[in-house]
């Protein structure tokens, strides 16, 4: 006769198993890139060991989203799973851009290494947006807008910390540099 602890052990491995496929199976909530509030910030980190972006743009429309440079593209083809771009809306909303495919192959790719390749994405909402939430992105960015001049940056980065909503930090993001 089999022991109360030892039913007990076999009822919890067998709930435990049953959550863990559970969770596994569970997908996550997309969005459609028509419900963001444009314009947004695409900030894009460049290292698979490493969580944080490391340059940031603003994008004015839905078209523009929907382009990549093929440099950047082919630099996400093997960061985007464990460094997903972070999108963050007008509205301070903050999203996971995942499964970034490209409208063309490598063939079109290989022709045309400074072009722009339609893509195709998900949008999956992080579980914290706001303010401090696109502060804290920004921050941790290396370049700002396009702009790749670290002194510049870093000063746009303190006046960030600043910023009083999404909107300053949009402008602060996309300012032209000056000499």
């Amino acid at each position: 006769m089999p022991s109360v602890t030892r039913i007990f052990s076999s009822n919890l491995l067998c709930l435990i198993t049953l959550g863990w496929l559970a969770a596994c199976s569970r997908e996550h909530k997309t969005v459609g890139a028509n419900s963001l509030s444009f314009p947004v910030i695409l900030a894009v980190g460049t290292s698979t060991s490493t969580t944080i972006p490391s340059h940031a743009d603003v994008i004015f429309n839905i078209q523009d989203l929907s382009q990549m440079r093929v440099a950047l593209y082919s630099t996400l083809s093997d960061a985007s799973q464990s460094n997903p771009p972070i999108l963050i809306d007008s509205t301070a909303a903050a999203f996971e851009m995942r499964n970034i495919k490209g409208e063309h192959g490598g063939t079109w790719i290989v022709l045309n290494p400074n072009g722009l390749m339609p893509i195709r994405f998900e949008l999956i909402p992080r579980a914290e947006s706001g303010l401090v939430v696109a502060r804290a992105v920004l921050e941790n960015c290396k370049y700002l807008g396009s702009d790749l001049d670290a002194e510049r940056t870093a000063v746009r980065r303190g006046r960030i910390r600043l910023a009083k909503n999404i909107a300053d930090i949009m402008l602060l993001v996309n300012e032209i540099p000056h000499d």
